[in-house]
């Protein structure tokens, strides 16, 4: 339905008519304005209000992901350390494997000459 003619049953004399008829015009006018522009700064104030709300709450899961994946990173990170230590563990053990052979041959050698020597 549209809005009501403010100019419905206001009596105009005159060519231009009276200025005291034109004021009326003018004050309802205004009058609706104001009220269409609080009405539309109370909308703008809702959405505003819902806008910072969801934006708050998108902060809030993208914080709690960035932290979940951090914790992931971290345990990673933690696995990885832990495989490492491993390694450098039987790289050191086969090192001394790999040392003790030749150490062991030379030892046996050197008691079969030993012996050979001896007259054995």
């Amino acid at each position: 339905m549209p809005p009501k003619n403010p100019l419905d049953g206001l009596k105009i004399t005159g060519d231009k008519g009276q200025w005291n008829d034109w004021s009326n015009y003018v004050l309802i006018a205004l009058t609706r304005s104001d009220e269409s522009f609080d009405k539309l700064d109370a909308s703008i104030s809702t959405l505003r209000n819902a806008l910072y709300a969801e934006l708050a709450t998108d902060k809030e899961k993208a914080r709690d992901a960035v932290s979940a994946l951090k914790a992931e990173h971290d345990a990673a990170l933690a696995e990885i350390k832990l495989q490492i230590a491993m390694l450098k563990i039987k790289a050191g053990v086969w090192g001394a494997l790999a040392g003790l052979i030749p150490a062991l041959t030379t030892i046996a050698i050197a008691l079969l000459l030993q012996h050979a020597g001896n007259g054995g």
